[in-house]
């Protein structure tokens, strides 16, 4: 996970993702392609937002917001990605 520290994941790969701001999407390295993964609130309990399901999509670094893309670990994460 570039933009968030990477949550324990339980069986059915669902996580818990704590943050101080809103989080309007997740951007992950898998099998060395970048993925944007966006987050829709499905409902609100108290303060606890759940998002559900999401359907994450191929995406280039163009995607991916400039304050993240110059991140160093991010910039090597990137440079071993495939094209």
């Amino acid at each position: 996970m570039l933009n968030q520290a990477l949550p324990a994941l339980g069986a059915d790969g669902g996580f818990t993702l704590q943050t101080q701001q809103k989080v309007p999407a997740l951007w992950l390295i898998s099998d060395g392609q970048l993925l944007r993964c966006p987050l829709q609130v499905k409902t609100v309990r108290d303060i606890l937002q759940v998002v559900g399901e999401t359907r994450c999509t191929v995406s280039g670094p163009e995607g991916l917001p400039q304050s993240l893309r110059m991140k160093p670990r991010v910039m090597k994460l990137l440079a071993t990605a495939k094209r």
